[in-house]
């Protein structure tokens, strides 16, 4: 490679480089005072896929110094991703179900409203054979396309449809001791108890919005510490699954789940990205989720593209041995 060529392809990495990683640090470090350093969270991932590309070519022209600086930087802003990568050659760990114990199946989907795969979309779910299915976005032709093609599926359904993206489904297989809409919260969370053989077992299903500005951001930040003071409070075993509107990495998410004593179950499962407003890996964003307590998933995988932005989440699980007794 020519010098000039060289020097040329040094520079050009040490800049993107650079500011890439401070813009990725100062997300991670101020993603709880600032709107946009809590947007650019998100984008942890991203930013180290950048990164990895620069310091690359850093090391091609020998400019050890300043890749071993980068790759310094790089390390701390992998820290909230490291523990859900998957590590090459190793299973994952097995749940041992005895003979007692049922496994149970969720699905959460957003939809997408303008999605017209509705018999596409249902297909799917009759082929998961899913006991507690969660739908996202849904208005009113999608609760009576799904109450159509699903009705011979799931004997028990609950609605509450809006003009607006916030509107939630929820079929279940199994018969709900109460179900309500939880009236403390900004956004509509729908709220299933269930007395299982296992035991005890509350499910909710959320949506706020996504932080496109100061204000939004704010509500959804509120709604995500509601959330989780509500999960702290509950007994039996707890799920909360839907479209959160925010990746594992960023610090509003490990504030629910800790204030919640909740735990995610995508946890070393690799990054298994939901949202993909366009069409490449790259683009793609982990924002739906299912976070438990009380519960072992033993298994959980990513759908595949059915008309909307969104992937389906589907997670085996079995109730684990917790207070099984109601309050609330």
């Amino acid at each position: 490679m020519k010098p000039i060529g060289k020097e040329f392809l040094g520079a050009m990495a040490q800049g993107i480089g650079g500011t890439v990683l401070i813009i990725g640090l100062a997300s991670m470090f101020l993603a709880r005072q600032l709107w946009l350093a809590d947007l650019l969270v998100n984008f942890q991932v991203h930013f180290m896929v950048c990164l990895l590309v620069c310091l690359f070519l850093l090391v091609l022209v020998r400019r050890q110094l300043t890749a071993a600086a980068l790759l310094l930087g790089t390390l701390v802003l992998a820290l909230p991703v490291i523990p859900y990568l998957k590590v090459p050659f190793q299973e994952e760990a097995k749940v041992e179900v005895k003979d007692e114990e049922k496994v149970y199946r969720l699905m959460t989907y957003n939809v997408l409203q303008t999605n017209t795969r509705t018999r596409d979309v249902a297909d799917y779910i009759s082929m998961e054979s899913v006991d507690f299915l969660l739908v996202i976005e849904a208005n009113a032709f999608w609760e009576k396309e799904l109450e159509f093609e699903l009705k011979d599926h799931f004997p028990h359904r609950f609605a509450k449809t809006r003009l607006d993206n916030l509107g939630l489904l929820f079929f279940s297989k199994h018969p709900w001791e109460s179900i309500r809409l939880v009236g403390e919260f900004g956004f509509p969370t729908v709220e299933a108890t269930f007395a299982l053989p296992e035991g005890n077992l509350r499910l909710l299903g959320v949506h706020p919005y996504p932080p496109i500005s100061s204000r939004v951001a704010g509500e959804r930040n509120a709604f995500l510490t509601d959330l989780g003071k509500y999960a702290v409070g509950l007994s039996g075993s707890v799920i909360a699954a839907g479209d959160f509107n925010v990746t594992p990495w960023s610090p509003h998410f490990q504030d629910l789940l800790s204030r919640g004593e909740l735990g995610d179950s995508g946890l070393g499962r690799g990054i298994q990205n939901t949202c993909y407003k366009f069409p490449t890996l790259l683009c793609g964003l982990p924002i739906d989720h299912v976070i438990t307590r009380g519960i072992a998933v033993s298994r959980r995988h990513i759908g595949p593209p059915i008309g909307s932005d969104h992937r389906p989440i589907t997670v085996d699980f079995l109730l684990r041995s917790v207070d099984q007794s109601w309050n609330q």
